[in-house]
């Protein structure tokens, strides 16, 4: 649980759901930003919200369900691991 919520602090700082990344100006920070679901989401959240129709949000919507899946490899492999130990 510790983990978890440490997880989601460092990526809603790092993908722009405290402080917007624009205002970091930092390329490396904007680089780590995206391997943050925080990140893809705020993106696309802000075309819609500036009245950019749904195509506009399609990589957006990709790279959350890329991470979704990665994610879900990831721990179905635990769980296995955890399930013969």
């Amino acid at each position: 649980a510790g983990l978890g919520m440490a997880l989601t602090r460092i990526f809603g700082m790092l993908g722009g759901s405290i402080v917007p990344t624009q205002q970091m100006g930092s390329p490396v920070i904007d680089a780590l930003a995206r391997l943050t679901p925080n990140r893809w989401a705020m993106d696309g959240f802000n075309k819609l919200a500036y009245g950019e129709g749904a195509a506009a949000v399609l990589p957006e919507v990709a790279a959350l369900l890329v991470m979704a899946a990665a994610l879900f490899v990831v721990a179905a492999v635990i769980f296995r691991r955890r399930q013969t130990e």
